[in-house]
């Protein structure tokens, strides 16, 4: 089991949700399921997110995980990640996506 095979009780932060997935990229990483280079690439792509969330640019953070998402599915599709393993990715970062639609909404009305 991955740690993106579960729903969290609590919704998470934005920028605990991309740390969510990070974690993920780690150990896909550090068990060789990835190579360094794709989970740098990966990572990188997660941090560049989380620095446009810091900056209050929720539009750069989802364009940032929907190319994420992109470079997951290709992963799937040349065999490198299993649909088990890129689903669990891809369904977090789909995850990530609302809980900063959610949060970008809630600052726009003021709440």
């Amino acid at each position: 089991m991955f740690r993106s095979d579960f729903k969290h009780p609590d919704p998470l932060t934005p920028v605990g949700q991309i740390k969510f997935l990070l974690d993920d990229v780690m150990f896909f990483t550090e068990t060789g399921i990835l190579s360094d280079d794709q989970g740098s690439v990966f990572t990188t792509m997660l941090e560049e997110g989380i620095k446009q969330l810091d900056q209050n640019n929720f539009n750069g953070t989802i364009t940032r995980l929907k190319a994420f998402i992109g470079e997951i599915n290709a992963e799937i599709r040349k065999g490198v990640l299993s649909k088990r393993e890129g689903r669990g990715l891809v369904d977090a970062a789909n995850d990530a996506n609302m809980i900063i639609h959610e949060s970008s909404v809630s600052l726009y009305n003021g709440v």
